[in-house]
């Protein structure tokens, strides 16, 4: 079996990691990330690996993490709000280290401070947050 996803649904690639993949493709002349090359940097075995993509672009579009380039259909990048929550959405050092130290009888109060967070987050943010728990999860 191979490590490599067969298509890219949600539970084969989380959402982290594919935008993570548009913004280091998105190419500096252009502005835009080519589907040619987000299939090739995700190494999805499919017969037809660009409609995995453009399926996979198209919700993170709905989302608001994605925008299409108006002139070709199979290149994209990051909205304003997708770049800030990818660029800049990492916790520093000291922040890991607090949620990594949780014992397992602290995790339920944590996940109380998440969903009270949840319900002030941003569509995008709440959305992209439900959807990393959901791939989490199902692994």
């Amino acid at each position: 079996m191979s490590d490599r996803p067969a298509s890219l649904a949600l539970s084969e690639y989380n959402d982290i990691d594919l935008l993570t993949i548009v913004s280091d493709l998105t190419d500096t002349d252009s502005g835009w990330a080519d589907a040619e090359l987000i299939a090739d940097r995700t190494g999805v075995q499919h017969r037809e690996p660009l409609r995995c993509v453009a399926m996979r672009m198209s919700w993170m579009r709905r989302y608001g993490a994605i925008e299409f380039n108006p002139d070709d259909k199979y290149s994209y990048r990051l909205t304003d709000e997708g770049e800030r929550i990818i660029k800049k959405g990492s916790l520093t050092a000291a922040q890991r280290k607090a949620v990594e130290g949780l014992a397992d009888h602290q995790l339920l109060a944590a996940m109380a401070s998440m969903g009270s967070l949840y319900g002030s987050a941003s569509n995008l943010a709440a959305t992209l947050m439900r959807r990393h728990w959901r791939y989490q999860i199902g692994r």
